[in-house]
């Protein structure tokens, strides 16, 4: 490639030199320790769940966020910011990887003995959710990926059961509206309710058991 293997991070492959072309593949083409920047766009990584108020433990050590990889490539995190609409912000400053159609778990406290019983892909500082009102917006170099902004009282708001995406609504745009995120169900680790690194149920209700889900959210049940 014209690049000797003193500057070149990658002498093996042609298509990655410095000067080279980013392509959105999860690859770092241009050798300047960045990937895919600039490249990703709105929805490529969605929120999925967030455990705002848990009920086993503190919030200070039991808080976390789920987020989903809507591409078929992975997307590496270094670069990306993760803020809310005040003072709280932090930035991913290490190489973690979400793999394609894939989850990764963020979390205040990274001690699975301490935090619910999660290992949690990146453990963060200086963000905190609050259980009434609050936001989590993900920015990549400059392009907004996702943004989640819950209130009172239309959110669900149970203690210990984090809020959880549809997995029918799994796109930016679906998961802005409350009625496509309800209470999680199912119980993890050591006492809280919810599905981190694991697809999320419906929340489509079938209360009468008898098979068929609920017309206002798409079933057949009258």
């Amino acid at each position: 490639d014209g690049v000797d293997a003193c500057s070149d991070c990658d002498d093996g492959d042609p298509a990655v030199h410095p000067g080279a072309t980013e392509v959105h593949d999860g690859v770092d083409q241009d050798c300047d320790n960045l990937v895919d920047e600039e490249l990703l766009f709105e929805g490529a990584l969605i929120i999925t769940e967030i455990m705002k108020d848990p009920d086993a433990g503190p919030d200070e050590d039991r808080e976390w966020f789920e987020v989903y990889n809507t591409t078929a490539v992975p997307i590496v995190l270094w670069g990306t910011v993760f803020n809310d609409l005040y003072m709280n912000a932090f930035t991913v400053l290490d190489g973690t990887v979400v793999p394609p159609h894939d989850y990764a778990v963020f979390a205040r406290n990274g001690d699975p003995a301490v935090n619910g019983g999660i290992t949690p892909d990146y453990v963060y500082v200086n963000f905190f959710l609050g259980n009434g009102d609050d936001e989590i917006v993900i920015t990549h170099f400059g392009t907004e990926l996702d943004r989640g902004e819950y209130s009172d009282p239309d959110w669900p708001d149970v203690p210990g059961e984090a809020m959880s995406l549809d997995i029918a609504h799994y796109h930016a745009e679906a998961n802005d509206l409350y009625d496509a995120w309800c209470g999680a169900k199912d119980p993890f680790g050591d006492g809280d309710l919810g599905t981190p690194f694991a697809d999320n149920p419906t929340c489509c209700p079938d209360e009468d058991g008898d098979g068929y889900l609920y017309w206002y959210c798409g079933g057949d049940d009258c």
